[in-house]
């Protein structure tokens, strides 16, 4: 048993090394790697290039309807304002002294931007340029001349649960009918969060989410394992091929939840949360994803590894490293797909069929 552990310790390190030697001066989204060669010029052209030449195809809209993480708790920290674009909009985000966390429209009612002329005062925001101030309670503004303040419709429903601040989102402007969930073990604070990862994707969210009701791919794009990652095409003898440890199998079936906004096979919460929970004698953790539209085909997405402080950091970091490593695969696939709205579908791709009709509950057509 101790000598698996060291073995899963030694792989770790390794992977971390290899990813420090490695690292790129620019950023480059996953599943870009294998194609970006040269100088920083050179990558960046490439990039620009590549993505010039997407074919998107009928895609849905870019904004569906839901709960959406804008930040982790933990960037916000309290008298802070950040400014933030997502979902097609201009907010604000701000935590007061008490600890409450808000977001508005990032424009005020004069035209300057509160992330850059916004005083914390109090729970409230306020205008530097006009004295204006947005109450998070009643949704108003005014000024302190004035004797009845105006109605301002710039706030926004915020939730902060799980190490994440989630903004509610409806393209109709309809109030939440549904709730990220909470867990005890986050909220007592016996999990932790003792690992995390962000970066962006060029794709549309109903294609990442569709990832788990295309069970198939499962056994052809994740058969070498995780630990290989992007290099899954290397040589039989190559060293990071000699020492991956772990396989993937899997069996499952994709449906939709008792609850309208929920499915089964992972813990879905619209089609801006999923949580993986792993639950056997030696661990037990939850890995919450979270993927938001800052743009169109442009997504953030970020993830949170939950689990017992006792578990060794060093293992942590390798089942982070590991997921990781396999989200990079499904990226060569995300960041270059067509959206084909009618796909010619065997009777083994039924789920994604129905993961589709799922989908439409979160879209104002």
């Amino acid at each position: 048993m101790l000598t698996v552990i060291y073995i899963i310790v030694f792989t770790g390190i390794l992977l971390k090394l290899r990813t420090f030697i490695f690292k790129n001066v620019i950023y480059i989204p996953p599943g870009f790697e294998a194609c970006l060669s040269g100088n920083i010029s050179r990558k960046r052209a490439t990039l620009h290039r590549l993505k010039q030449q997407r074919e998107i195809g009928s895609i849905p809209p870019h904004y569906p309807n839901g709960w959406f993480a804008l930040l982790e708790s933990q960037e916000l920290k309290r008298g802070a304002i950040v400014d933030i674009h997502a979902l097609g909009l201009h907010l604000v985000a701000w935590r007061a002294d008490t600890g409450s966390a808000q977001v508005s429209n990032a424009v005020c009612s004069c035209g300057a931007n509160l992330a850059t002329v916004g005083n914390i005062v109090e729970d409230v925001i306020v205008c530097s340029s006009h004295g204006l101030d947005f109450n998070s309670v009643h949704s108003i503004c005014g000024s302190k001349s004035e004797q009845k303040p105006r109605s301002y419709p710039g706030m926004f429903t915020t939730l902060e649960r799980n190490g994440f601040l989630y903004l509610w989102y409806h393209a109709e402007g309809l109030k939440p009918h549904y709730y990220p969930e909470e867990f005890e073990q986050i909220i007592t604070g016996r999990w932790k969060c003792r690992a995390r990862a962000k970066n962006e994707l060029y794709a549309h969210i109903q294609d990442i989410r569709e990832n788990e009701a295309d069970v198939n791919h499962f056994e052809y794009t994740h058969k070498d394992g995780f630990a290989l990652g992007l290099k899954s095409d290397m040589s039989e003898w190559s060293i990071w091929r000699i020492l991956d440890l772990t396989s993937f199998e899997f069996e499952g079936h994709w449906t939709p939840g008792e609850n309208k906004h929920q499915s089964v096979l992972i813990l879905d919460t619209g089609l801006g949360i999923f949580i993986l929970h792993w639950n056997n004698i030696l661990v037990d953790m939850k890995l919450l994803i979270c993927y938001t539209p800052v743009g169109p085909m442009k997504l953030q997405g970020i993830k949170r590894l939950y689990c017992s402080p006792w578990i060794p950091s060093l293992f942590v970091s390798y089942i982070m490293t590991l997921i990781e490593a396999n989200s990079c695969k499904d990226a060569r696939v995300w960041n270059r797909k067509k959206h084909i709205r009618s796909p010619c579908l065997t009777a083994e791709d039924s789920c994604i069929k129905g993961f589709r009709k799922w989908c439409l509950q979160f879209y104002s057509m």
